[in-house]
């Protein structure tokens, strides 16, 4: 099962997972270099690269959390067993993309928690 782990302040977030198939340059590229393995963990903050409008889509022009990536995108630290990163400050029609890498053609549950305030 692939498990989103860390915590959403809002749930209006739309996340999209990539095949790894072969890209133009305007496509993202995986985090780190390595698409997500399924099945396995996705952790929120390790969105894939490439930026604004490619990558991800923020509304805000700066990281509200200040935390772990140079990015617009919304990160701060968790407060949860384990630390770690959650997103936070998100609006309607944000959203990120995954690169994974999995067998087959297959359909996967997703966990996830979520906040609000």
């Amino acid at each position: 099962m692939s498990v989103l782990r860390h915590r959403f302040v809002y749930s209006a977030l739309f996340i999209v997972l990539a095949a790894s198939a072969g890209r133009t340059q305007t496509a993202p590229t995986p985090f780190r270099g390595v698409p997500i393995r399924l099945p396995g963990t996705i952790e929120v903050e390790d969105f894939d690269d490439g930026g604004e409008g490619i990558a991800y889509h923020d509304l805000t022009p700066s990281n509200e959390g200040g935390a772990y990536r140079a990015t617009d995108v919304d990160l701060q630290p968790t407060s949860d067993a384990g630390g770690g990163y959650n997103l936070g400050w998100v609006n309607a029609g944000e959203w990120l993309t995954y690169t994974r890498s999995s067998s087959g053609s297959r359909h996967w549950a997703l966990a996830a928690t979520f906040i609000s305030r």
